[in-house]
């Protein structure tokens, strides 16, 4: 069994049962395990009581998880030797694409690491890979090298694009505080102008107000004395007339 990490890591997971009833499957689904298919050569009874084949069989594994599927080759000799022969693996990789084109994520384990010159994981590995390949369920090693120096471009000019980002925000800021700075002391001296001007024109106002009351006052004295010179002027006509 196996099941599926968050940090995209599988954990193999290993139980031992007496006996297949639907209560595993069922437990498995419940919490999103993934039942493996193995592949094995018991001829020699090393692995107890289990028959040689699949366990389940391939056309009718049910991985009892929605996330992908898990796949153990023991090699065709048993105690993990023997390689595969074509057909085999031609008939996993058909299983593979299926379930890659249903979204699964299929993992592949060969545990048939015998002596052999490659070893047979390694030769099985290589057959399955180039088939896998040839479908285009998996990319040549060399293209998913160029991918990824892709996409580690794409993160290093994103990461260079916030920095630059960055160094523009900081410089736009530096500029807005200096900018403000050299404004402080032409708003000082504005507001200084500002006041003086009007101490200046209140000053003015005064000065025009005292100007305009002392009119108005040496105008009122002098009609008083127009006045009392009239007067003097009527009383002296008056007394004229009556000596004469």
């Amino acid at each position: 069994m196996m099941h599926w990490r968050p940090s995209r890591r599988a954990r193999p997971f290993r139980v031992r049962v007496l006996s297949f009833d639907v209560i595993l499957p069922r437990g498995l689904g419940e919490n999103d395990w993934c039942l493996a298919a193995i592949h094995i050569n018991n001829r020699g009874g090393w692995a107890k009581n289990l028959s040689s084949g699949w366990h389940p069989d391939l056309k009718e594994y049910d991985p009892c998880c929605a996330w992908g599927a898990y796949i153990r080759l023991h090699g065709t000799k048993g105690q993990s030797v023997g390689k595969y022969s074509d057909d085999e693996i031609g008939a996993i990789a058909v299983r593979v694409e299926d379930w890659t084109a249903h979204g699964r994520d299929v993992f592949v384990m060969c545990n048939n690491t015998d002596d052999g010159r490659p070893p047979s994981a390694i030769a099985d590995w290589r057959n399955l890979s180039a088939r896998l390949i040839e479908m285009g369920v998996m990319q040549k090693p060399e293209e998913q090298t160029l991918l990824k120096m892709v996409k580690t471009a794409k993160v290093e000019g994103l990461e260079e694009s916030k920095e630059k980002a960055k160094v523009e925000a900081s410089k736009e800021s530096k500029t807005m505080k200096k900018v403000t700075a050299e404004k402080k002391p032409i708003e000082k001296a504005l507001q200084k102008m500002v006041k003086n001007a009007k101490v200046e024109l209140l000053e003015e106002s005064k000065e025009n107000f005292n100007v305009e009351k002392q009119v108005k006052v040496d105008a009122s004295k002098e009609s008083t004395t127009r006045k009392r010179v009239r007067g003097e002027e009527k009383a002296g006509r008056f007394q004229h007339r009556k000596e004469g």
